[in-house]
Parts: C-alpha cells; structure tokens; sequence
C-alpha cells in the first residue's frame, strides 16, 4: 500500500515539477493548472491529502474500539485536528485575524499574518498535545508501541509544514513576477520540500495506521 501512495504522491510531484521548470527557464511559461499544483488550496493533491487524513484517523478509531487503548483514540482526534486545519485553513484565516488584531509587523522579512500563523500553530499544538497526554496517562507502557511511530510522522510534518513553510514565506522569495531564477528556484525547491514532504509523511501515517488496524483485528481474535 505505502508504494501505491507514494507513487501517486510522486505523480503529483513530478507534474508540479515540470511546470515549475517551465517558470524558471521559459520566457512565456504556460499557465500553471491550479486543479494540479501541490500548492494551491483544493487541489486534487490537497483533497487526496484530506482523504489519507480522514482514513488515518478512521483506521485509528476502528482500532481504539477494538482494544480499547486510549493512546489510539488520542491519535485519531490528533489526525481529525489535522485535517480541519488543512482542510478549513484554520491556521491560514486565524493567522490573518491574530496578526491584524495584535498589530504584527514584518519581522525579517516574514510578513505579520505568517506570525500569526505561528500563534494558531502554537494553540493547534496545545491542544494536540493536551489529547496526547491524557491518551498516554491512560495506556499501559506495554501498549505503547506505535506511538513512536506516529511522534515521527507528526514531527516530520511540522519540519516540512510549519519550519518549511516558514522560510518560503520570506517576502523576496513569494515576489515571483519580479523574483530572480535563483529566487524562483530557491523557491520552488522549498515548496517541493513543504508539500511534497507533507504528501509523503501523510501516505508513511496512512500506511502505519492501516498496520495498527490490521494488528488490532489479529490481537482482538
């Protein structure tokens, strides 16, 4: 399964990376297809990654009702906030109003809604965190197992969707109409490593939960 979705998740990638060529070395590059771009909100690379989302967290509740460890229900809420941030732009809009209410201002050149984009990322952790905590209180050691796995997948998305995102937001890198090749290039490696890393830690939490899922069947029997 895992190759199945990395696959897909390279087809994705690849056409990104072509029409992104396209902007760098040609003088009239052809319109990037919004419908293709691992960037672009509501994308068909974004809905599949809703879609993994949603399965992850699925498999993760299935899972917590079969053995009734509370480390499983935890992680399911954890890919549910996931998914509403992704999918309803929590971080995006709530950046937006924290920075136009706080009066943030450019700050090395990271505009004022990217920090407030950090505050709302700082409120999703707490919370995050907070449902870890009580699911970890409320599971043997013994039955702790994933776990690890799942800390790696988190701490590989925050990497690509919150440190990435952070460098690529620089202002002289988001100029692209007026931006050098160098800066376009830079850039488009940072959103390769930003959403081609998020699409590919997804499809290695996805592949993890199915296995938790699986083993639950056989540990329930």
């Amino acid at each position: 399964m895992l190759i199945g979705l990395l696959l897909i998740d390279s087809v994705f990638i690849g056409i990104f990376v072509y029409y992104g060529i396209q902007q760098v070395i040609s003088d009239n590059p052809a319109k990037f297809p919004q419908f293709w771009s691992l960037a672009a909100d509501y994308s068909l690379p974004e809905f599949f990654g809703y879609a993994k989302l949603a399965v992850i967290a699925a498999l993760l509740f299935m899972a917590f009702k079969r053995t009734r460890q509370s480390i499983l229900c935890s992680w399911s809420i954890i890919f549910v906030v996931l998914l509403a941030d992704d999918s309803l732009r929590l971080h995006e809009y709530g950046g937006e109003w924290v920075a136009e209410h706080l009066g943030f201002s450019t700050i090395q050149n990271i505009k004022p809604e990217h920090l407030g984009e950090l505050v709302m990322w700082l409120v999703l952790g707490v919370i995050a965190l907070s449902v870890l905590i009580v699911g970890l209180l409320r599971t043997p050691v013994s039955s702790m197992g994933s776990s690890g796995f799942f800390l790696v997948v988190i701490f590989g998305l925050v990497i690509t969707g919150i440190g990435i995102d952070l460098i690529s937001s620089a202002s002289y890198l988001q100029d692209i109409d007026n931006g050098t090749a160098v800066s376009k290039t830079l850039y488009g490696f940072l959103l390769i490593a930003e959403d081609g890393g998020e699409a590919v830690f997804v499809s290695l939490g996805l592949a993890g939960a199915l296995a938790v899922w699986l083993n639950s069947a056989r540990t329930r029997s």
